[in-house]
This record gives structure tokens, C-alpha cells and sequence, in this order.
């Protein structure tokens, strides 16, 4: 019976037999059979020939083209980092040699120019709009490419989800103007603080320079930056950061510890040290 329902289904060309295999085992076993038991084989037939392989297919299908696809995007990002990273040297050899060009002549410089120089160090912008850009957008967007930093990638994304989910919160227990009045001056007068203690630190008459053939690490840790001689409370509220040279040295070492290397040891240098005043 069964061959004769195949023979049946094949001659019919029906997808599958559909319909005309079912009839033929239905008519020729209906005699022998309920008709309910026959319904329930032919639907446990299509489930375990049919439906089961064609969702086995349809899954072995899809992760081959997930697999080529991720081949091809990361064959594409590899090919995209490789050329980033050639090209990446000259093009901050170019800025660094223009830079240098513009501080160099600046006095040869169209006025517009020097404006924009003059604009670009004033204060408002040095310690107004370049902290907000600085620490709220800048070090909110990953770069460089994700399939080669994914540890940078994932701990900015977590950064940034983890951070709207607060401000979120926030705006829906306080509303958005109390929030923003609360919550944005805050933000500026930090980030500000962090550009004056980096800007502070960084920028040193009789600063260590040199050239990669002649550079030495700890000399350019220890004279490249200072000591910023804080008040034992700011130290406390500015996690040491003050001690930026023993920093340089080792970015491992806690900020709690960072104090307790420059008092008792006379080998630890005190560099440069600008007082708050």
C-alpha cells in the first residue's frame, strides 16, 4: 500500500505527494483500520520524514551563511585595520608636523589665524567645551576595529548602556529639567577639574622630550609630567592623581598606594611640583 501511495504522490506531481499519498493510504487501510489511527500515522509520516529534515536543513543552512558572512565581514575589517594602521603613523606624523609648523611661525600667521590658535587655548574652551566634549562625547564613541579591541569595544558600549539606563531612571523619577539642572552642571564642573589636573601636569617648562632613539622610559615618566602639590583633602577627593609621575611608571599601582611611594623613598624623585596656589 505504502509503495502504491508513493507511486501515486510521484505520478501526480504534487509536492510531496500531498494530499494524493494521504488519500491512497487512506482509502486502501480504511478498511482495516479507524480512520482516526491512520490520520495520526500520516501526520506522524510527514513530522518525521518531512517537517524534521526540512528544519535540520533550514538550520545547517542558515549557520553556513553565518559563518561566511562573519568570514566576510571579518576578512573586510582585517583588510579595513591593516590599512588604518599603514596609514595612521603618516597622518599623525602630518598633524604633529603641521602643529609644530603653526606654533612655530605662529607669529607669521594670517591674524584669523592666530585668532583661531588664541581661541582654541582660551580658557573658556580649554576648560569649558573641551571637557564636555572630551569626557561626554569623545571617550563615549568606541574606534579602531571591534573584532581587534573587543574588550575595548564591549567595556564602552556596557559604559554607554549602563549610563542611559541611569539617566533614564533619573528622568523619570525627577523629570528632565530638574535632571538637567541638576545633573549637567555637575558633569561640566568635573570634567573640567579633570582637564585642569591633566593640563597642569602635562604642561611643564624644561619638560623631558626626546626622540625614539634616545627616549627612556622612566626619565619620561618622572620628568615628562609632575607632581601636583594638592592639599591632603584633594588629594583624597582626586583619587592621588596629583602624583602623576609615580602614575606614568606604573598604571598598575592603586591610587591609594600612589602617596605612600614618593614620601618614604628618596629614590622616587619629587618632580616639577605646581602648588594650587
Amino acid at each position: 500500500m505504502y509503495v502504491l501511495a508513493f507511486v501515486a504522490g510521484t505520478i501526480s506531481h504534487v509536492p510531496g505527494g500531498l494530499g494524493v499519498f494521504d488519500a491512497v493510504i487512506l482509502v486502501g487501510l480504511g478498511a482495516r483500520r479507524p480512520a482516526d489511527e491512520i490520520l495520526a500515522g500520516l501526520l506522524a509520516f510527514r513530522i518525521i520524514y518531512q517537517l524534521i529534515p526540512v528544519v535540520a536543513a533550514g538550520v545547517l543552512f542558515a549557520a553556513l551563511e553565518a559563518t561566511t558572512a562573519r568570514r566576510l565581514f571579518s576578512r573586510i575589517a582585517g583588510d579595513i585595520g591593516i590599512w588604518v594602521d599603514e596609514v595612521r603613523p603618516t597622518v599623525l606624523a602630518a598633524c604633529a608636523f603641521t602643529g609644530g609648523i603653526v606654533l612655530l611661525f605662529s607669529n607669521a600667521l594670517p591674524l584669523w589665524r592666530r585668532l583661531l590658535y588664541r581661541g582654541y587655548r582660551h580658557p573658556l574652551v580649554l576648560f569649558g567645551l573641551g571637557p564636555v566634549y572630551f569626557f561626554v562625547i569623545c571617550n563615549r564613541i568606541p574606534t579602531g576595529n571591534p573584532l581587534l579591541h573587543r574588550k575595548s569595544w564591549s567595556s564602552i558600549l556596557g559604559t554607554n548602556a549602563a549610563l542611559a539606563a541611569v539617566v533614564l531612571l533619573m528622568v523619570l523619577t525627577v523629570g528632565t529639567r530638574a535632571f538637567m539642572f541638576a545633573y549637567l552642571p555637575v558633569v561640566l564642573l568635573a570634567a573640567s577639574i579633570g582637564i585642569w589636573l591633566f593640563y597642569m601636569q602635562h604642561q611643564l617648562e624644561h619638560a623631558y622630550w626626546a626622540s625614539a632613539p634616545n627616549w627612556e622610559f622612566h626619565e619620561a615618566a618622572l620628568k615628562g609630567s609632575s607632581f601636583y602639590d594638592l592639599p591632603v583633602v584633594l588629594h583624597w577627593l582626586t583619587g592621588y592623581i596629583g602624583f602623576h609621575h609615580i602614575h606614568h611608571i606604573c598604571t598598575n599601582i592603586p591610587e591609594l598606594s600612589l602617596a605612600g611611594l614618593l614620601q618614604p623613598q628618596p629614590r622616587v624623585p619629587r618632580c616639577q611640583a605646581p602648588h594650587l596656589s
